[in-house]
Formats: structure tokens, C-alpha cells, sequence
């Protein structure tokens, strides 16, 4: 469980009474533990520290808060819920995973936008303070018509905005021909470090996911002040980025023009989209792994999930482990930018443009 989602069922056993006091309440410490790779979100075994402190609930089972440490994400698990039930062989898939009145929360909006300039931006998304660079060309304030693209850049895994501009050197890629967007993820929730910064493993989606609220918010923010070509916006991110560019690329899929992740995925059942988002697709191969979690088994389901729904996808497996292709920005800049909302087909005609690396593969 998270402060604002959920991942799959656990079953436990302590192999020991637990004390129960008199208004309910007891704590269940089960110390070190390994979250199998079938509850994990990543598909991957995830090591953590864990005590569940519950309460016996009216209605029957007990549901409470988690107390514990990942240590492969260096992440703290306050604020997490969970909701204890009896064992069915099969799982209703709207199980609760809190107290009533304890779950998710829905958000709204950004109402009033701060004025955004290039540089560091800050703003209120969601009830939570983020903030994000901001590369904006000369034609970004253009009168004359002109109408700029915008590629959202994300960090990965205990990374920041200034980080993953330097690993990728977007903002040379992007320099004098699109607005360039690099949040950073929330500095903590609730006193601690969000687990793997971006939200892509919820299942709550929409206003009920601070990811998505913030994207949209973004993008209403700059519409309003500069001059963006809203057909034209692109998404992409490296490891924990590229898993939530891939997220926002499914689930803002009317409204993302084409995605580029590095080393992503995504962690729940690909959903049935009017506007399938081409993808160029990267990964470093059987070696690529981080975190203790397989980021090769995640590109394989993806591509998987792009040949059963009929996605147009080109990928590229570099080999080179869980790491980002030296200026391979200036190859995702070329193969992105020739798409548009009402791109039909592929407009690479089935080729990959002048310069691509051998390791790619064109658009299936």
C-alpha cells in the first residue's frame, strides 16, 4: 500500500499470538521481509522493513497504517495504509486498502497559475509545493503565430531535474526548437520521501494521482502564457522517469502527441486508448538493473503490450546496462518531433531518420 494508491494483496502469517488491547489496536513488527515479485509493483522481489499498526475494524478484518523502510529505494513508508481481510483464493479487484475514510484523496487543479519563467519554477500542484525547470526559446513568446513543442522531461530514483538535464543533454536537443519541462518529484509527503518518487504504480489515476494533476497543471500553466502547439507534446524519462513518462503516456494519452522512456514501463494492464501513442522504446539489455529490480523483464512486457494492442512502437536496446546512451537525446528529438496528434501511421515510413544507432529497431 501507498499514502494515496495501492499495489497487490499480501498474505502473511506472524507464526505468533498478537496482543490486542482493549480498544483494538495492536502493531505487528515482521521485522526484514522480501515483498515477492507477484506483490511487488515492479514484478521484481523488494526487500523492506515492515510493522503494520492496526486496528480491529467494525465491519470485521483490521486496517491501519504501515511503518517501515525499502531500503533499494532508500524509501520510507510512513503514511502508507492497509486493510487486513480473511483469505479468498480470489481477490475482488476493488479491495480497499485502508480505514474508511483513510484512502485516496481527490484533488483538484491549479486554479490560479504563478507566473512561470525560464529557470526554476515553483507552484502549488495538488495541495503539495513542486517545482521544475523550465527551458523556454526566443519563439516560445512569439506574436507572429508560431507554436512551440514541449517535451517533459523525468528524473529517475532519488534524482532532481538538474540531474537528468546533464545526463541527457536535452537541453542541448531541445535548444531553439521546443519548450523543455524537467520537474522535480515532491520532497516528502506526510515527513518522508515519497517510494520511488513518481506515482506510476498507483491505481488510482487521474485527480486522485499528484503525477497526473501536476502534468496537467503544467501544461494549463504554460498554454496560458506562452505559445504551445498543444498537438505537439512529448514525454520521456530515464528508470523511474521512463516509468512514469510511460504512465502518462497511457493515461494522457489524449493529449500526448509521442513518448520516448528509457528504461520504463508500465505496472498495471495497458488500457484500451482511442489515440495509441507511438513510443521509441530503450533499454540496456538483459544487464539492465537498478534498485534490485529487472528493468529488462519490464521492457519486454511492454513491448509485448505494444504488439498485442497495435501500438506503433520503434525500440532501441542499447546493451549497455541501466545507463543513458551518450547524446542519444538528439535521436528521440528527431523520431518524436515528426509526430503529431493527428499523425496517422507512421510518418518515418517504417525507416528510422539519418543517424540512429544500429541498436535500433524501426517502428513496428
Amino acid at each position: 500500500a501507498n499514502p494515496s494508491g495501492d499495489v497487490d494483496p499480501i498474505a502473511f502469517a506472524t507464526g505468533k499470538d498478537i496482543a490486542i488491547a482493549a480498544d483494538g489496536t495492536f502493531s505487528i513488527g515482521l521485522g526484514d521481509v522480501v515483498v515477492p515479485a507477484m506483490a511487488s509493483p515492479t514484478g521484481t522481489p523488494v526487500p523492506a522493513k515492515l510493522t503494520f499498526v492496526a486496528k480491529i475494524a467494525p465491519e470485521g478484518g483490521f486496517c491501519g497504517s504501515i511503518e517501515g523502510f525499502v531500503p533499494d529505494f532508500k524509501a520510507d513508508l510512513k503514511g502508507s495504509t492497509f486493510r487486513g481481510v480473511k483469505w479468498t483464493a480470489t481477490i475482488p479487484s476493488d479491495y480497499a486498502v485502508s480505514c474508511p475514510g483513510a484512502g485516496a484523496v481527490v484533488y483538484e487543479g491549479i486554479k490560479a497559475c504563478p507566473k512561470l519563467t525560464a529557470g526554476n519554477n515553483a507552484m502549488k500542484s495538488a495541495i503539495f509545493d513542486r517545482s521544475f525547470e523550465l527551458y523556454l526559446p526566443a519563439a516560445a513568446t512569439a506574436t507572429d503565430g508560431t507554436k512551440l513543442p514541449v517535451v517533459f522531461l523525468y528524473h529517475g530514483n532519488t534524482g532532481n531535474a538538474l540531474g537528468i538535464i546533464k545526463e541527457t543533454a536535452w537541453d542541448t536537443a531541445a535548444a531553439g526548437k521546443a519548450i523543455l519541462v524537467v520537474p522535480n518529484t515532491t520532497a516528502s509527503v506526510d515527513g518522508s520521501k515519497p517510494v520511488l518518487d513518481w506515482r506510476f504504480a498507483e491505481k488510482v489515476f487521474d485527480l486522485n494521482n499528484r503525477e497526473l494533476v501536476f502534468f496537467d497543471d503544467l501544461r494549463k500553466c504554460l498554454a496560458e502564457q506562452y505559445a504551445v502547439d498543444a498537438k505537439r507534446i512529448y514525454v520521456t524519462g530515464m528508470s523511474a522517469g521512463g516509468l512514469m513518462s510511460t504512465f502518462l503516456a497511457a493515461n494522457r494519452s489524449e493529449v500526448i502527441a509521442a513518448a520516448a522512456p528509457l528504461s520504463g514501463g508500465y505496472l498495471h494492464d495497458w488500457p484500451s486508448t482511442t489515440h495509441k501513442v507511438p513510443f521509441l522504446y530503450t533499454w540496456g539489455g538483459a544487464g539492465d538493473e537498478a534498485y534490485g529490480q529487472d528493468f529488462n523483464k519490464l521492457a519486454l512486457a511492454i513491448l509485448a503490450s505494444f504488439k498485442a494492442v497495435g501500438q506503433l512502437h520503434a525500440d532501441c536496446n542499447h546493451g549497455l546496462g541501466h545507463e543513458i546512451p551518450v547524446k542519444f537525446s538528439v535521436q528521440q528529438w528527431d523520431w518524436l518531433s515528426a509526430f503529431t496528434l493527428d499523425t496517422k501511421g507512421d510518418p518515418h515510413a517504417g525507416k528510422l531518420p539519418a543517424g540512429f544507432p544500429t541498436w535500433c529497431t524501426p517502428a513496428l
